[in-house]
């Protein structure tokens, strides 16, 4: 096996890691919900970049380039405000919850 083979399992194996951690981590329902679409997305985004790295031809390569890294930056500014939300709204909730009186 060539080091490039290697290189790309590792790779490979280190992303489905951190999506499975990432997965784990959430904090409740909603935000692993959100974590799941998000790896989808992303997944299928890859596979999209792959097959045009595969199947274009050169000067299609670099053209096809410019709207993947457009989509691929909106879509994880996306991703990260949205979970950001999630947990600011579950971080309210859970200081109103513990800032109740009990009489």
């Amino acid at each position: 096996m060539s080091f490039i083979w290697l290189l790309l399992i590792g790779l490979i194996g280190s992303i489905v890691w951190s999506t499975w951690r990432s997965i784990r981590r959430s904090g409740n329902a909603q935000e692993r919900a959100l974590v799941i679409r998000g790896v989808v997305m992303f997944w299928l985004l890859a596979a999209v970049f792959g097959l045009a790295l595969i199947f274009l031809p050169n000067k299609g390569r670099v053209l096809a380039l410019i709207p993947i890294v457009l989509v691929g930056g909106a879509a994880a500014n996306a991703y990260r405000n949205s979970r950001r939300q999630l947990r600011a709204r579950t971080d309210a909730a859970r200081r109103f919850d513990n800032a109740k009186r009990v009489n």
